[in-house]
């Protein structure tokens, strides 16, 4: 595909689901804002809500990034002009079933409409995945009321532009980026569990809360972990590339918990624990590379992330090459 190829959407998901989008706003009063210049401003999250959806095939899906968020694309040189989703936006709830398990979905550094892929995937097959857009951390977030809040470098530790100053500080700020997103990782489900009473929303009494777990790409994957560590409503967590900076490296996770790769009941630093055939002999070896890698970063030393071939840290699906090349901190 050339850069000036316009394709029509994403991939369509596999599952048997056509796939719904609503988008929410959610205050946590008892949170304060720490990015925000203002003392007395409180957490403010957007949240992007994947579902299966009972749409006829000819319904008009959605927008790839409705226009005030594409900034958010822009940001990694995505051109969304044009490019429609896989979800038809504000679609009943299908109804084969009562009701469906959920996955919170935190991403790094970018909306989770940039992630909507796999929040469509997910969907096709019975989930209800939950998009948490961490406020400052991504290009814009745009409220339901028109206001809009920029990037604050502070909520990305820097991770995107030079890494400068004593490593244990850069471990230190990354852990506390995480830290914060898991706690809005638990302000969601706060959120959704009020969604559960609320007879008027059309996901009223369709969530699942005692079938609920999380996953992250990057520092979200960070998020996941540490939030499923602290937080009995989680039965599963994921990391999706993600580098461990919190606690939940060092004490793992109770036996219900998934991350990194490979066959695990739980997590080891780093969050890779496979252990059986050539795979988990991969994991072993890029623990082993990783582990070298912040070795040299602690000595001064230049030092590149392990990479599985034909992957990438941020990368886009093949369908949007030509438009983006995205990056993201973790």
């Amino acid at each position: 595909m050339t850069p000036s190829s316009k394709p029509e959407g994403l991939p369509a998901p596999s599952g048997r689901h056509r796939v719904g989008r609503a988008s929410y706003d959610w205050a946590d009063s008892q949170r304060a804002e720490i990015y925000s210049s203002d003392p007395q401003d409180r957490r403010e999250l957007v949240v992007w809500v994947w579902y299966s959806a009972a749409a006829p095939p000819d319904a008009e899906r959605a927008d790839y990034l409705p226009g005030a968020w594409a900034p958010a694309g822009q940001f990694f040189g995505l051109d969304a002009t044009g490019l429609r989703s896989n979800a038809v936006a504000g679609a009943a709830v299908a109804t084969d079933r009562s009701t469906y398990p959920a996955l919170v979905m935190s991403p790094s550094g970018s909306s989770p409409l940039l992630l909507a892929a796999i929040g469509e995937e997910l969907a096709s097959h019975g989930y209800v995945v939950v998009g948490v857009n961490h406020t400052y951390e991504t290009a814009v977030t745009v409220f339901a009321d028109g206001r809009t809040v920029p990037v604050n470098p502070d909520a990305q530790a820097g991770a995107l532009g030079p890494q400068t100053g004593p490593y244990e500080e850069r471990f230190r700020q990354r852990a506390a980026v995480c830290d914060y997103k898991a706690a809005d990782l638990a302000s969601v489900a706060d959120w959704l569990e009020r969604l559960a009473a609320d007879t008027d929303a059309p996901l009223a009494g369709r969530i699942d809360l005692g079938r609920l777990g999380a996953f992250g790409h990057s520092f979200g994957g960070n998020a996941a972990l540490e939030w499923c560590r602290n937080d009995r409503r989680c039965l599963a967590a994921a990391n999706l590339d993600g580098a461990l900076w919190t606690e939940v490296a060092r004490v793992g996770l109770k036996p219900a918990g998934v991350a990194g790769a490979g066959r695990t009941s739980g997590v080891r630093p780093l969050g890779l624990r496979g252990r059986r055939g050539r795979f988990g002999h991969r994991c072993r070896r890029i623990r082993r590379r990783e582990g070298d890698r912040l070795r040299r970063l602690a000595d001064g030393s230049r030092a590149g992330p392990p990479r599985l071939h034909g992957t990438s840290h941020g990368g886009d699906p093949p369908e949007l090459h030509g438009r983006a090349v995205a990056a993201a901190p973790g």
